[in-house]
């Protein structure tokens, strides 16, 4: 099974648009839909951005794991979980990106709401 960032990058060294599961994913499926693919695909084309990299901006990093002895201080520590925005992180992704033509552009993804 393929990953969407796979997709989207697939789609994007093939000049196509990608599946709609990618435009979902990725915010391409509302607001500016031109200026956001051409956000991601300038850096994506010329190698600045991979597909591990949205990957991980889509679904965060993946945690750490937690050795046994000190589960219990973690659960004791009481600090919130920080939530994974994926818009907010691919936002930062594409705007950091050199040769993203669009440096305002903002994502927004039907997953920031979870």
């Amino acid at each position: 099974m393929s990953r969407t960032a796979d997709v989207l990058v697939e789609a994007i060294m093939l000049d196509c648009m990608p599946r709609p599961s990618a435009c979902v994913d990725f915010g391409l499926d509302n607001g500016n839909v031109q200026q956001r693919y051409e956000a991601y695909y300038y850096p994506v084309h010329a190698g600045e951005i991979t597909a591990d990299q949205l990957h991980e901006a889509l679904v965060g990093k993946t945690p750490e794991p937690v050795h046994p002895l000190s589960l219990a201080a973690v659960m004791r520590s009481k600090q919130k979980p920080v939530k994974h925005v994926p818009g907010k992180a691919l936002t930062e992704l594409l705007q950091n990106a050199h040769y993203n033509p669009h440096k305002s552009v903002e994502i927004t993804t039907a997953y920031d709401l979870m």
